[in-house]
């Protein structure tokens, strides 16, 4: 299983590549002038070739390990999917490759602008292949054929009603989005679902082995740590800074300096202040705690 998670994380970066490529560089570029904009597309195109050929190679030795081991036939085909972008490009997109290399940049005209342009049309089938293989891979990587998520990892999209830890009608109807494209809420230590046949085979597990909702690493750890009690306040210093603190209701701070969320543990909450960690080392490194006390003593009463 591990096999078809590397294949999904490369395809997406595959995927991810390709996009900023059509939807970033390509619309910049097209404001320059003719000359600049064949000067600047060159050198581009070879260091992304140089980066994306081997992500296509790697994506499908991958899907198909997991296929292998797996016996799942949707990593087969993300990995085939994936190894297609190698064919599109000698034979769907190298003559407009080859046109372009060709112009010197003295040449450079109306003519190769609109080369450039068809060149990111053709382009754009690399773009929907990553996608479909994106799209195989997580079916070969579903587990239980449900989709659920927990109200810790729900309070980060915005659309979760915190304090009735429910999705919010009013936020989903000022956004226009049914409540049905939402998964199903539930609590972190509930069952959401249990493996299916197809995920059993995949992984090995018995069918019928129930999936625990589970939660994000900011609830969990706080969990672990066990800050689950109004009033307890951890802080963590990683790839950000935050400062955890649990309480029983939720708080409100206008200064955007903490936000309030569903905890791991039902009916509690939690509120944190991320992005912190230049401020946590700075107390640290003055070893004084005055800093660290103040943000928690703010974290335990905002509120009251």
């Amino acid at each position: 299983m591990f096999a078809g998670y590397l294949a999904l994380v490369t395809a997406a970066l595959f995927t991810g590549a390709a996009f900023y490529v059509s939807f970033a560089e390509q619309p910049a570029r097209l404001g320059l002038n003719d000359r600049a904009l064949l000067a600047q597309w060159k050198p581009a195109y070879k260091r992304g070739f140089a980066m994306q050929a081997p992500l296509a190679v790697a994506g499908f030795v991958l899907g198909i390990v997991a296929w292998r081991l797996t016996g799942g036939v949707m990593f087969l085909i993300g990995g085939a999917l994936l190894l297609a972008n190698w064919p599109w490009t000698i034979f769907g997109i190298m003559p407009t490759n080859r046109v372009l290399m060709a112009t010197e940049l003295e040449a450079a005209s109306s003519q190769s602008r609109a080369l450039i342009v068809k060149w990111n049309r053709l382009h754009s089938v690399r773009t929907v292949l990553r996608c479909l293989a994106i799209l195989a891979f997580l079916i070969g990587l579903r587990m239980t054929g449900e989709h659920a998520t927990d109200v810790a990892d729900a309070s980060g999209t915005l659309m979760l009603d915190v304090a009735r830890r429910r999705w919010s009608s009013e936020l989903m109807a000022a956004v226009g989005l049914p409540e049905a494209c939402l998964p199903r809420l539930f609590e972190s230590e509930e069952i959401c679902a249990r493996v299916c046949d197809e995920g059993a085979r995949a992984t090995g597990l018995r069918a019928g082995t129930p999936v625990v909702a589970g939660a994000g690493d900011q609830a969990g750890g706080a969990v672990g740590l066990g800050i689950v009690r109004p009033g307890d306040v951890s802080a963590t210093i990683r790839t950000s800074g935050v400062v955890f603190a649990a309480t029983d209701r939720p708080a409100m701070d206008l200064q955007g300096s903490v936000h309030t969320f569903c905890h791991a543990t039902p009916r509690a909450l939690a509120c944190d202040g991320s992005d912190t960690s230049g401020w946590i080392v700075a107390a640290l490194v003055s070893r004084s705690a005055d800093g660290i006390t103040e943000l928690s003593e703010r974290l335990r009463g905002t509120h009251k």
